[in-house]
């Protein structure tokens, strides 16, 4: 269960993350990271729960990987963002 409570803290940052690049106008940017986070999920989910070592294990590893991914998409977008509008 530690691990699917660990993906929950990153499904709040890049959903907080999303929502500043939203308020910056960068809502492209934030479509595209959250459709390549589920793409990233459902091939991992496909893969990890296939395998029977893994089962479940697969899926909460596909939920942990994707989360995390989709934060650090959203926060690089983010400070290329902030770091572009203090450079005018």
């Amino acid at each position: 269960m530690i691990p699917l409570a660990i993906a929950t803290v990153f499904v709040g940052f890049e959903s907080l993350l999303g929502a500043f690049l939203n308020g910056l106008g960068k809502q492209k940017n934030t479509a595209a990271n959250y459709i390549f986070a589920g793409i990233v999920q459902l091939v991992l989910t496909y893969w990890g729960v296939s395998r029977p070592e893994l089962r479940l294990g697969g899926f909460v590893l596909a939920y942990l990987i994707s989360n995390m991914l989709g934060t650090a998409l959203c926060g690089w977008d983010l400070w290329a963002e902030i770091r572009a509008r203090s450079a005018d």
